[in-house]
């Protein structure tokens, strides 16, 4: 598959930025992270724990889209788009502020949406790639 760098590199750089900003953004108060498991790592592990569960994801997360197929092409779009809107969830254009962390359905319908998003991208690939 030519070009399955490309969601590599996409999801290392987000996914670097994410974390940067969450760890920056919830310094003051754990609640202010949206992911329960997090948040919950956050408030309970030491940090020598959460970089060492941040490298491993990286890692196990890199490797499955190189490794992949078209699953893992799917896959790392997905990873990219997800932990984009992570990143941009800390900045100025967070438009869902205010929404309380209790509603059920947004966490599901967000995720949901990011792996639509990624399918999508992996089929975009795959056009401008294997024509």
């Amino acid at each position: 598959m030519n070009n399955i760098w490309l969601p590599a590199i996409l999801f290392l750089i987000f996914y670097s930025l994410d974390l940067y900003k969450t760890r920056k953004g919830i310094m003051p108060d754990a609640s202010n992270e949206g992911n329960p498991i997090g948040r919950y790592l956050f408030r309970k592990s030491p940090k020598w724990l959460h970089n060492l569960i941040n490298i491993a994801y990286a890692v196990a997360v890199t490797v499955m889209i190189l490794k992949g197929g078209k699953i893992g092409l799917w896959f790392g779009y997905s990873a990219f788009v997800g932990h984009l809107g992570g990143f941009l969830s800390w900045t100025r254009l967070n438009r869902w502020q205010g929404i309380t962390k209790k509603s059920g359905l947004v966490l599901p319908i967000m995720l949901l949406g990011v792996l639509f998003a990624g399918y999508l991208l992996s089929l975009l690939h795959e056009f401008l790639w294997l024509r």
